[in-house]
């Protein structure tokens, strides 16, 4: 339980720092769906204690499809992940979704849970540094997320998931290093 908490407790500082104080952003050739697996395994405990299942929807990843920032595209998407975790029921679905949309040549990331979803009043809210619909979140998780696609030239959006729930849905620009 401690580790778990000190765990937390770290996720949390690092968000409050990185927020403080972004640094430029420095694209690399990276392979998305390979972050994405990391994130995973990453919170496999996190997702084990809640009793969750975890649905990657990941297209083929022969070689580096985009330009990243592999450390900012880590952190969103770990921000974007621990608020489904958080959000869902025990036994819940959490779904991370990858794609490719044309025209734009765009990536399409989202990440979706069962839990009761974000209020339409609350959507543009939440994604405001420290404004939280948690008891106990300090509002960073997704302000974190969203500056970190801002600064791939992309966005992020809150809608409804299908089966209930929040989606949360970021779109980049892919920007293939066709050198590859």
């Amino acid at each position: 339980i401690m580790v778990a908490e000190l765990d937390g407790i770290t996720r949390r500082v690092d968000r409050l720092r990185d927020y403080a104080r972004p640094s430029p952003p420095e694209f690399h050739p990276a392979r998305p769906n390979q972050a994405i697996r990391r994130v995973a395994a990453l919170l496999e405990p996190d997702l084990a204690a809640r009793s969750l299942d975890l649905r990657l929807d990941l297209p083929p990843d022969p070689r580096p499809e985009a330009l990243l920032d592999a450390e900012r595209f880590r952190d969103a998407v770990v921000n974007l992940v621990i608020n489904a975790i958080e959000a869902s029921p025990q036994k819940g679905m959490v779904t991370v979704r990858l794609a490719t949309r044309s025209p734009g040549d765009r990536l399409v990331l989202e990440v979706a849970d069962q839990g009761p979803g974000i209020a339409l009043d609350d959507r543009e809210r939440v994604l405001r540094p420290f404004f939280s619909t948690k008891p106990e979140g300090l509002g960073l998780g997704l302000a974190v997320a969203q500056q970190a696609f801002e600064d791939h030239g992309g966005s992020l959006e809150i809608d409804a998931a299908p089966d209930g729930g929040a989606l949360l849905r970021a779109v980049w620009p892919r920007r293939i290093d066709r050198g590859a």
